[in-house]
């Protein structure tokens, strides 16, 4: 009874150090609570400081398994929120990277645009010189066709008021001029002797009103040709109005498509840009969400491997007071605890 009791004296003594050592690594104060415990005189505790090691040791391990967990979650929060902010970023640079492209080319569209109605305004112009000039050479046309056709009129009155004259008086034309001789032809026969009755110059009369006749045909042949080149430049005229109109019609074509692809893109470049600040504000929420965190994991990961560290000397010691309390024994018991102790071979008693 008296070697049991020094035995566990002896025991006491040694798993109270061991749980000194452990207390100067780690400032745990249930380590203070459980080493009066195992000095308490009384020998039946055993069991319970037994029982309130198993239970540190299970907190302990509880504690390990949650600081393993937030600092997992921290590390996969971080990271998670890390590749969140730098996808959105990376959206939000493609995103003004398109708007760029977007405005370079609706620029270019406005440059077009503006061309087309350039080319537009100068056929217009074209067009309104064309016709001013068409007025004026068909206002030309009607006053030399009058001209030439009063001219006619003049001549054929004339030659009716001849025609009639000589008719009602009996005569033909006096000789204007000499006979006219053809070649290859026989000369005209000579005039009549004075005793033949007068009757007037037939061929003479009848070559004056041939002339009349060939003048009027002349001016008549002026007439066609003139309403032939009339003719020719209205065709002209109308052929390059008809042209003009439909280059004017496919470019306003052009220009209606213009503009709708305009607007297009211009609705693209509104929604690419409010997208831009949605991405502007998530990245802000997830910068801010990693700051808010941040303080808080820094400092647990920063202590991570210490608080690890400081834990497994504390079980170590709990384990090796265990040992020691149940009547096992360690080499080397004078030297300072480290992580791992508790796991050196025990010998029984």
């Amino acid at each position: 009874m008296q070697v049991s009791q020094q035995l566990s004296a002896v025991q006491q003594h040694q798993a109270a150090g061991v749980l000194r050592k452990a207390l100067r690594s780690v400032a745990d104060p249930r380590l203070i609570s459980l080493i009066s415990r195992v000095e308490a005189p009384v020998a039946s505790h055993f069991t319970e400081v037994l029982k309130a090691i198993d239970t540190m040791i299970t907190d302990l391990k509880k504690e390990q398994e949650k600081d393993f967990k937030t600092s997992q979650t921290c590390q996969d929060d971080r990271a998670k929120d890390t590749r969140a902010a730098v996808k959105a970023s990376r959206n939000a640079d493609e995103k003004v990277d398109s708007i760029a492209k977007l405005e370079t080319e609706i620029v270019d569209i406005e440059k077009t645009i503006k061309e087309k109605n350039e080319t537009i305004a100068e056929i217009e112009k074209d067009m309104a010189k064309a016709t001013e000039n068409r007025n004026d050479e068909n206002i030309e046309f009607l006053a030399e066709k009058k001209d030439d056709e009063d001219a006619i009129q003049v001549i054929k009155s004339a030659k009716a008021v001849l025609t009639n004259f000589y008719k009602e008086n009996g005569l033909m034309f006096v000789q204007l001029a000499k006979p006219r001789i053809v070649a290859g032809k026989a000369p005209p026969p000579p005039p009549a002797t004075w005793d033949a009755p007068y009757g007037g110059k037939t061929e003479e009369t009848t070559s004056i009103l041939a002339m009349i006749d060939m003048i009027v045909t002349d001016i008549e042949d002026d007439i066609s040709k003139e309403k032939a080149s009339e003719d020719r430049a209205q065709k002209e005229f109308d052929t390059m109005i008809s042209e003009s109109k439909d280059q004017i019609k496919g470019l306003n074509t052009d220009i209606t498509a213009l503009t709708d692809t305009k607007a297009q893109k211009a609705d693209k470049v509104v929604t690419l840009k409010d997208e831009k600040g949605d991405l502007k504000t998530e990245i802000t929420k997830l910068m801010k969400t990693i700051t808010d965190a941040d303080p808080g994991c820094e400092y647990f990961m920063t202590n991570f491997k210490l608080r690890t560290k400081n834990r497994d000397i504390e079980m170590d010691g709990l384990y090796k007071a265990k040992t020691l309390l149940k009547g096992g024994e360690f080499d080397d018991d004078s030297r300072e605890l480290k992580p791992g102790d508790a796991f050196l071979q025990v010998r029984g008693n």
